[in-house]
């Protein structure tokens, strides 16, 4: 039979894979070529390949799956487009199943992977926002020893005003420090008559103290528990009140007080009581 007549390369291994009765999806799944490649092998389609290694390699794999001699269909292979025929080696790489058919099976495992990740950041997001939100500020929760840094934004600046002298008649009890006597904190307020109390602004307002000195306090705020703090020099805290707040502090002389960003003047006094225009509990 002359050159002219013998089949081509791609005629022979479709008429082979016809006798054996064999699909090319099934060979495929066999030779770890995608079913592109194997059509154009069957179609004499060699140019929509990556270059001549894989083009010998897909032919190689093909042809020992058929069950035809490899070699032979190479070198015809060779002499039918030309190519060098030194060419005698398939680099090990077309043997890799994984650069003849990319694998599919890993992209559910990443985008499962991406998505556990994009839930553990939502919901550490979640947390932080309900742990440090703004409203926690007007909880119940009772601060720890040490200094409290907390920052609050600026209230509109409202009339100062000031407190006299606790009245006489109040009851007494020894406390820290040089202020003198004034009324006895108990575990939930407690209402005493007290003269010309500091004024909230209509709207509440916010009472920030600033220390010098280590000092021991305790605020009563609207109609909340106590709260009690030892804060160490140099601490900034603020509290903000609707109805009433009331502030008592074993060391006066070491703090400043302000009273939305007014300062206020104790007076060697050691306890504070600023109630709103319609008065309220806490003191």
């Amino acid at each position: 039979m002359s050159d002219s007549e013998r089949p081509s390369v791609g005629a022979r291994l479709r008429q082979r894979r016809k006798e054996l009765g064999l699909t090319l999806p099934e060979l495929e799944t066999k030779t770890r070529v995608r079913l592109s490649f194997l059509q154009s092998l069957e179609e004499d389609r060699f140019d929509g390949f990556p270059g001549d290694a894989y083009l010998f390699g897909f032919l190689k794999n093909y042809a020992e799956a058929l069950g035809l001699p490899a070699p032979e269909l190479m070198a015809e292979l060779r002499s039918q487009i030309g190519a060098d025929s030194g060419f005698t080696e398939i680099p090990p790489l077309v043997a890799d199943p994984f650069l003849a058919q990319p694998s599919r099976s890993r992209l559910p495992l990443r985008r499962f992977a991406v998505a556990f990740v994009a839930v553990l950041l939502l919901a550490g997001l979640v947390f932080l926002a309900w742990r440090y939100g703004p409203w926690q500020s007007s909880g119940t929760e009772v601060r720890p020893a040490p200094p409290v840094t907390e920052s609050r934004p600026s209230i509109p600046v409202a009339e100062e005003s000031t407190a006299p002298e606790p009245s006489a008649d109040s009851p007494d009890e020894d406390v820290r420090g040089t202020a003198p006597a004034v009324d006895a904190p108990s575990s939930l307020p407690v209402e005493t008559p007290t003269s010309a109390p500091e004024m909230l602004p209509a709207d509440g307002g916010v009472l920030r103290v600033e220390t010098r000195e280590r000092v021991a306090l305790e605020v009563w705020i609207d109609d909340l528990p106590p709260r009690k703090y030892v804060l160490a020099g140099g601490s900034n805290i603020s509290w903000r009140a609707e109805k009433s707040l009331r502030l008592q502090v074993d060391r006066p002389e070491s703090i400043d007080l302000w009273l939305a960003d007014q300062p206020l003047d104790l007076r060697g006094r050691s306890e504070l009581t600023l109630r709103g225009d319609a008065g309220g509990g806490g003191d």
